[in-house]
């Protein structure tokens, strides 16, 4: 579970300049504030800010939050909140039960996240920097070349 994180790369920039990325925090402590925006369960069409929840503990490279999270919600950031600004410090990756309470579980982004961009910094990403192709998807066409490249830090 502490490497249950992926990173996107793009093919092409996102060149809306009204879009404005959030920053990562790779080092939440326990006690930070938090909050988790997800879909989840009967909440396909709304998401739903939980923002009232703690880091509980940091356990081998897995966060562990009291945010209450339902299926669905795999995948959701996790958010530290520090000088009123938000910052990425998790996804959540399950929903568990520590001492009676629900929790909900996502991999710490240091070493995961810095492996992670080292990697496509060395252009071992799907997309290469020199590549500039395109290519037209046909409905009922079989194609091989599509699909995600998972890379996985090695212990």
């Amino acid at each position: 579970m502490r490497n249950d994180i992926a990173l996107l790369e793009l093919s092409q920039p996102i060149r809306n300049t009204t879009i404005e990325p959030f920053t990562t925090a790779t080092h939440p402590q326990q006690g930070d504030r938090v909050g988790v925006v997800s879909y989840g369960r009967n909440r396909s069409e709304a998401p739903l800010l939980q923002e009232v929840c703690r880091v509980i503990a940091l356990r081998k490279g897995v966060l562990v939050t009291s945010c209450a999270v339902d299926f669905g919600s795999s995948g959701a950031p996790i958010f530290v909140f520090s000088g009123g600004t938000a910052h990425i410090a998790s996804v959540v990756s399950a929903k568990a039960e520590m001492s009676g309470q629900n929790v909900s579980l996502g991999a710490q982004l240091g070493a995961p996240l810095e492996f992670l961009r080292a990697e496509l910094d060395r252009g071992v990403g799907f997309f290469k920097a020199t590549a500039s192709t395109a290519s037209t998807v046909v409905v009922g066409e079989e194609r091989h070349d599509l699909g995600a490249k998972f890379i996985t830090p090695k212990d």
